[in-house]
Formats: structure tokens, sequence, C-alpha cells
């Protein structure tokens, strides 16, 4: 289905389900991985795996895409995983405004590198990051090591060390590649045992919107390597880390907000509609008995007619002839 036509059924379902009284639409979570959705349509299925999951989900293939996605009514959270800039494209200018009126947010990445996505790697996904550091040789498995320094629900069920395959990670450095600490207001949870820079950042928004930052996750779709996407989704670590993200930045207050506001103008406008519908009912009412009234003297002023023309034409010439 495609996300335009999505975004009218949306709207739709939900406004039929609020006329009817019934619950809300199910919240919706968005993939988006580019053009090449096969990682998408994988994350999408680990948070369908997870037994908190309520929802529904939707992986989509196109920035214009992920746009529509953050105007959909029931959008509650947008997982953006990406790994080129094209993929990005747009991004800068709709996302935010999602995130600032409390959407939810998971960026992997080149979601999370000033290069790629500009403004979004400090306002929305807050790594700052200006600087890779890529290891490229295969001489021995390509990993980050995550140490805890943070805890939240976030780190439910996680361990406080543990190594996750990975090409690099992307940090906020000088011209030096010296990590340079990230501002107070981003959360971090992991840092990166080699350099110290964050591995996974949490943000929460003036609006209640939530993002989770996860800057170390590099990839590919080639299945004879180490870094093969695949083996990162068979982790349990990464799969309980990566859903406990989804979960933490789904909890902005963004869907439910929205629907409550739509539930109370439907209200308003049903109240209105019954008021208008009692003033009119009561119109047509004193118009009715308006028409009997009317019709009423009509017929006595007929009777009366008849009753004169009778006498005057009929019964005053029979007793002139009797007299």
């Amino acid at each position: 289905m495609s996300i335009h036509r999505l975004l009218a059924l949306s709207t739709m379902a939900l406004l039929v389900h609020l006329v009817a009284g019934q619950n809300l639409p199910k919240p919706l979570i968005v993939v988006y991985s580019g053009t090449d959705t096969a990682i998408a349509q994988a994350l999408a299925s680990l948070i369908e795996q997870d037994p908190r999951f309520d929802g529904e989900t939707l992986v989509v293939s196109s920035p214009s895409a992920v746009d529509l996605a953050t105007l959909l009514p029931t959008t509650q959270c947008i997982v953006i995983y990406s790994d080129h800039k094209d993929h990005l494209l747009g991004l800068e200018t709709t996302i935010p405004p999602f995130f600032n009126l409390g959407g939810g947010l998971v960026g992997i990445r080149d979601a999370c590198y000033q290069p790629s996505a500009g403004n979004l790697s400090r306002d929305v996904f807050p790594v700052y990051g200006n600087f890779s550091i890529v290891k490229t040789s295969t001489a021995q498995k390509r990993v980050r090591t995550y140490v805890q320094v943070g805890t939240s629900d976030l780190t439910a069920g996680l361990p406080e060390r543990f190594q996750l395959v990975s090409m690099g990670t992307f940090l906020h450095a000088d011209k030096n590649g010296t990590y340079i600490p990230i501002p107070a207001s981003a959360r971090i949870m992991y840092e990166d045992e080699e350099t110290g820079s964050p591995l996974v950042v949490s943000y929460e928004s003036e609006g209640g919107g939530r993002s989770v930052a996860l800057p170390g996750v590099m990839v590919v779709k080639t299945a004879r390597v180490d870094v093969y996407y695949g083996t990162l989704l068979a982790d349990e670590n990464f799969v309980k880390l990566f859903t406990n993200s989804v979960f933490w930045a789904a909890a902005s207050p963004r869907f439910a907000r929205v629907t409550q506001d739509l539930a109370g103008k439907l209200a308003t406008i049903q109240e209105e509609s019954q008021s208008i519908k009692e003033r009119a009912e009561l119109a047509m009412k004193r118009q009715r008995q308006k028409r009997i009234v009317t019709v009423g003297l009509v017929w006595i002023l007929g009777l009366s007619a008849c009753a004169l023309i009778t006498k005057k034409l009929v019964l005053a010439p029979i007793r002139n002839e009797v007299a």
C-alpha cells in the first residue's frame, strides 16, 4: 500500500472510529532504510515479534514517504537507517517538527552524521557526528564494545558491557579525530570502549519528543563478511537494544495528544451538530404548527364563505318564494 493511500485511509479510519465511539486505531511505527528495504523489513520484524508491540508497522523506501509519515495522525515512531546522504534528502526540514511536537524517532548510522544528515545529527539525534572511525580490515572480527554509562528503560535486560559487529562509528571530534563530549542535555547510555564516544544516545525535546541515536551500527548487505546485517540482527543484545530504543521513543506523547485533540474536536462538532439538529426540529415543529393553524383558518374561512353563499344565494330565494 502506498504511503499516500495510507495517509488517506488512516485519517478516514481514525474519524470513523471516533464517530462510532470505538477505540482509537492502533499506533503506527514506520521503518525506513533508503531504497533497499531488506534491512527495514528485518528491523520491522524485530518490532513485530516483541510482546510489547500492539500497533502496526509500515516499511517505506523514500524520503518523501517519510515526510508523509510525519503527517499521519497515528504515527508514533519513525526508525531511520541510512548509509547514504541521498537517503536523507529533505528530512532535515520535515523530521524536526514531528520530533518537536512529541514524535518518537530512532536514528541509525548516517542519520547521526552531520555531512549526511545536517542538523538532524544535532537537533534530533544529538551525536554531533562530524568524524568517522571505520575499520576496513577483516584480519579480525570488526566489532564495537558497548560500555554502559547510564541507566533507563533503554538498558533494561542488557549487560553492562557487550560487543556488536560494526565497521565503525560516527563521533564528534576535532581535526585530529579526538572525541569532543556532546552536550549534557543528551543522555549517553553506552559509550565506545575504544574512543569514549557515544554509541547509544537518548534525547527529549521540549515538546515531549523522544529520540535514540545509534551511530555505531554500521553493517552491509553482503552475507559473506563479518559485518553482515543478518549477523547483527541475530544478536540478542542488539535485538534488545533496538526494541528497547523503539518502544522508549514510541512512548512519546504525540499519538495520544493528536488522537485526544481529534476526539475533543469531533465531540465539539457532534455537540454543535446535535444542537443544530434540535433547533432545526424545533423550527420544523413550529412550521408544522403554523401550517396547521393556517390550514384551519383557511377551512374556517372557506366554510364561512360557503355558509354565507348558501344563505344569500340559496336559502334566501327559497324563503322569498315560500313567502
